[in-house]
């Protein structure tokens, strides 16, 4: 009977019911917030940033006004600690030069021809330049670009990824991502041939269906991992070369540009690898560590009676990509990455349950501590350091509560981790959810990507609130405008019930071992109609980059290449308010779309999705999740 009383009790700050939700206090409160933590003046709240310090000094300031002490021993509520950016290049600088024994002299410049590496380390090498295809060595599929070739001593030219990456019969597992692809396994190769470097190219089939050739950032594929120095450069500089020294294939044919060469490697997946005569090359790069602090945001509300040594933890991240680089699925682009949903969402969660528990007219049981973490992009760190440094005994710690990504609940219906971290978690679950209008999807393992994990490693019973992947995880297009606020409403309201039930909990948490769960996959049809808009088109509407055969989308008539102006009579302009206008439409009734096809603007009708055969599901598609995907994206 007390479990059940405490779980319906919810403070007067929450609990608004769903009619009401979008005109309470605690919406404008939570949508103010988050539209803040958002905004381009908080730089992305990336690592090294004045963005990130006035995010931490604005939750600090929360913490205050609403009377809660420090966590940190100083009184700060700062838990500082050091953090790496990872290498950047000295002033010294890289330089690559390119020259041919008839004269000519190619001297690449820095962040526009070529750019230095960290992957491979510092460098000081020249040697002779050999084209060695994909940097491929597969015998089992048979396939081989070093075969024939010697690269002992010299600076081996790659194309990135790999062959017949389009064709669904491809030996390198159809269209799927292969380990071949990664750029360690090719710098592997490399160095097991005793090559003195890598000169890396976009492939052409990527750079034509991205409709650019995009040098990476200089720590796109992560810090040194190979003794093997690498530079990628742009494929007008090895088409430069190849028209002074073009490759020969076994017919007899003569390829003078990168295009030439992987269109004959994808018909007859035969390697054209040689020696590109008369070309040498010579490339210096030196780096070093960049350094900066970040630091943990911790504040305490103290607990009253028998219990109110035990803690639970109420945290969120509050760091994100700042500009991009590091982390940022959209490599090469320097463009304030706001994370809305990753994770002003999370933070503005924790917030608002900072304000709800701390204006109860009498304390909880428990004692709750709130951490603001720092560095979870960079692999989770603030968590780890904390773990490391606790403030308070983790022996004691009855539950860790974790928001991560809350802004895009669809359907009323949220994620919930960690469900079976203790054997007390179970019950709670369905009563926390009355009266909020979610369904709770709950898994009993947790994810190891976020800031729960490190807690569970040491074995604290952990809960992970999520909303989901999305399309638009870690872009520029992670805006406030993309949020459903009164789905992280609805969240907190769940936890608000969830973490006030722990609390009044009459005995420790005991903690159990679950299994890791699977990363969901982003979600690829908006709405569940089918098709997925082009994030990166520069266009006045959303131009619709791929329509999924047989959907509610493809029945209907849109088209790859179409740009959406209008939803319902609605215009839209850019991929934010496509989102915003088919979250605010009628699913039961057919969506009414205005799409520009060349010169001519055409009225289309989708089927009411209630009516819709539901699509496969992710899991039935496959066993790749997402946590694979990017990481073979970012590798790739």
């Amino acid at each position: 009977m007390t479990l059940l009383v405490a779980v319906l009790c919810v403070s007067a700050l929450g609990g608004e019911n769903t009619a009401s939700r979008s005109e309470s206090a605690a919406f404008k409160r939570v949508s103010s917030e988050i539209e803040f933590l958002a905004s381009d003046a908080m730089e992305g709240r990336g690592p090294g940033t004045e963005g990130i310090e006035k995010a931490a000094e604005y939750i600090r300031d929360q913490f205050r006004e609403l009377g809660l002490a420090s966590g940190t021993p100083d009184g700060t509520y700062f838990q500082p600690f050091p953090l790496s950016l990872g290498k950047q290049l000295t002033p010294a600088g890289a330089h690559l030069v390119l020259e041919h024994s008839g004269g000519a002299k190619i001297e690449l410049r820095l962040g526009k021809d070529f750019q230095a590496l960290t992957i491979g380390g510092d460098a000081d090498v020249s040697g002779e330049l050999v084209f060695a295809g994909y940097g491929i060595s597969a015998p089992k599929i048979p396939y081989d670009d070093f075969e024939g070739v010697d690269v002992e001593g010299k600076i081996v030219v790659l194309f990135r990824r790999e062959p017949q990456q389009d064709d669904d019969k491809s030996p390198f597992d159809g269209k799927r991502v292969s380990a071949h692809s990664y750029i360690r396994t090719k710098m592997l190769r490399a160095a097991e041939r005793k090559a003195a470097a890598i000169l890396l190219v976009n492939d052409p089939y990527s750079t034509e269906k991205a409709g650019e050739d995009v040098l990476a950032p200089i720590n796109g594929f992560g810090g040194a991992s190979r003794k093997i120095p690498i530079a990628h450069i742009r494929q007008s500089v090895l088409d430069r070369i190849l028209a002074t020294s073009p490759l020969k294939t076994s017919e007899g044919e003569t390829l003078r540009d990168c295009r030439a060469v992987s269109a004959y490697i994808d018909k007859h997946l035969r390697p054209v690898s040689a020696p590109l005569a008369g070309w040498k090359g010579s490339y210096q790069a030196a780096f070093a560590d960049k350094k900066t602090t970040v630091k943990n945001v911790v504040a305490v509300l103290e607990g009253k009676g028998p219990l109110a040594d035990q803690t639970i933890i109420i945290g969120a991240h509050y760091d994100h990509l700042g500009y991009g680089g590091f982390g940022s699925r959209r490599p090469g682009v320097y463009a304030v990455h706001n994370g809305a949903d990753d994770n002003a969402t999370g933070t503005s969660a924790m917030l608002e349950l900072a304000r709800r528990f701390a204006s109860l007219p009498e304390p909880l049981p428990r004692r709750i501590v709130f951490i603001a973490f720092s560095a979870e992009e960079r692999g989770l760190i603030g968590s780890k350091y904390y773990v490391e440094h606790p403030l308070f005994p983790l022996e004691n710690t009855t539950a860790m509560i974790n928001f991560d990504m809350i802004g895009n609940v669809r359907d009323e219906r949220l994620l919930v981790y960690g469900t079976g971290t203790a054997k007390a978690f179970g019950p709670l679950i369905e009563p926390a959810a009355e009266g909020t209008g979610l369904t709770i999807d709950a898994k009993a393992g947790v994810l190891a990507a976020s800031d729960h994990w490190p807690f569970f490693r040491k074995k604290v019973p952990s809960f992970h609130i999520f909303s989901g992947m999305t399309a638009i995880y870690h872009t520029p297009d992670d805006d406030f405008e993309t949020i459903n606020v009164e789905g992280v409403v609805q969240a907190i309201d769940f936890t608000e019930k969830l973490a006030t039930a722990i609390a009044r909990l009459p005995e420790q948490t005991q903690f159990v071992e679950t299994a890791r769960q699977r990363m969901p996959r982003p979600r690829r049809g908006v709405g569940n109609y089918g098709f997925m808009p082009d994030y990166a088109a520069k266009v006045e509407g959303v131009r619709v980059s791929a329509v999924k055969a047989d959907s509610v989308a493809a029945k209907g008539g849109l088209r790859q290449g179409d740009i959406i102006v209008a939803v319902g009579g609605t215009t839209v302009g850019r991929p934010p308010e496509l989102i915003r206008a088919l979250r605010s439409v009628d699913r039961s009734k057919p969506l009414k779309l205005a799409v520009k096809r060349g010169d001519q603007t055409v009225q289309l009708e989708l089927a009411p999705l209630a009516s819709a055969k539901p699509e496969q599901s992710d899991k039935q598609k496959g066993p790749k999740g997402t946590a694979d995907a990017v990481k073979k994206a970012k590798d790739a």
